[in-house]
């Protein structure tokens, strides 16, 4: 969660070289998927109702698309980089061109 929470911070304050900023980005993905696949071995271990798992992967879903969200905002940012921004705000593709 402090990854996801981090990365969002950082780039919508602009704080950061792009180099730090990717290394954020990195960090937050794979905290989000550890976490992701922490509660699928918990839930295929029966403890499902006892831990909350459904709260806590509705939790993960939220954090990424705040990474997500966070992310298209700071590209948005610059020109050059407003096909990347689109790309991953809607989902598309990373290939500058998006599906009807």
């Amino acid at each position: 969660m402090a990854a996801n929470l981090a990365l969002g911070v950082r780039i919508v304050a602009g704080e950061g070289t792009p180099a730090e900023v990717a290394i954020s980005r990195r960090t937050s993905g794979v905290s989000s998927t550890a976490a992701e696949v922490a509660c699928h071995r918990l839930a295929l271990s029966g403890q499902t109702r006892r831990l909350h798992l459904k709260q806590a992967l509705d939790l993960l879903v939220a954090l990424r698309s705040l990474a997500k969200a966070s992310t298209a905002q700071g590209l948005e940012d610059h020109a050059l980089d407003a096909i990347r921004a689109a790309n991953i705000r809607f989902g598309w593709p990373a290939t500058g061109r998006r599906h009807p």
